[in-house]
């Protein structure tokens, strides 16, 4: 690998730590995230809290094999 150059990995824009969305929020780890959080993480002047919670409305769409497709959806 030429010099400069690092493997795909490390290569994220951010280092995405659970909970610190949450910790920003001012919420307990284990409780959900809504619509309005995500909107006020967005509307923050923060760049790496928008990027939280960009990332936390992209995950809320994600679903496992286990759990019901969104509506539209077919697994």
């Amino acid at each position: 690998m030429p010099t400069g150059q690092r493997n795909s990995t490390f290569r994220a824009p951010f280092h995405i730590r659970k909970g610190l969305f949450h910790k920003w929020l001012g919420k307990k780890p284990d409780s959900p995230i809504t619509a309005g959080d995500i909107a006020r993480g967005k509307a923050s002047g923060d760049p790496h809290v928008v990027k939280m919670a960009t990332f936390a409305a992209n995950a809320k769409k994600w679903h496992s094999r286990n759990e019901p497709a969104a509506v539209g959806r077919s697994i």
